[in-house]
């Protein structure tokens, strides 16, 4: 397993990613994802659609991150920048570093090969009532 050790700039992008999840989620928002690359093969398609530079995404170390969202779920898909493989295991720190108010208790996995996918509601991330 990858030890994660986040910098700084990694940890200030997981910051804002997660503040604007706060706004869209607190206004009814939804969430979404860039359209997928469609010159890539369909097993790579969901990893095309991930570009750290976009509002919902970022990277820490090796890997990629892209969140969506509408109704009451959110999706965190978790993958390897190289769209390498990636073990449910490997993704979990990445998972943690993302989302730590989230408990694993509340979180649905979805498993892949290439890619790993996580699902919690909306009220997870939302700050507590003053």
């Amino acid at each position: 397993m990858i030890p994660l050790e986040p910098t700084d700039a990694e940890t200030a992008r997981r910051d804002e990613v997660l503040a604007r999840l706060r706004d869209f989620v607190a206004r009814g928002e939804r969430i979404l994802v860039p359209p997928p690359n469609p010159d890539l093969p369909p097993h790579l398609a969901a990893l095309g659609s991930v570009d750290p530079s976009t509002p919902f995404a970022g990277s820490v170390g090796p890997f990629v991150y892209q969140f969506e969202g509408e109704d009451d779920l959110l999706h965190l898909l978790v993958a390897t920048a190289d769209g390498g493989t990636l073990a449910m295991e490997e993704a979990q720190p990445v998972v943690s570093f993302l989302v730590p108010m989230v408990p694993p208790s509340l979180m649905w996995v979805k498993p892949g090969v290439r890619s790993q996918h996580f699902y919690f509601g909306h009220e997870a991330i939302l700050d507590p009532p003053d």
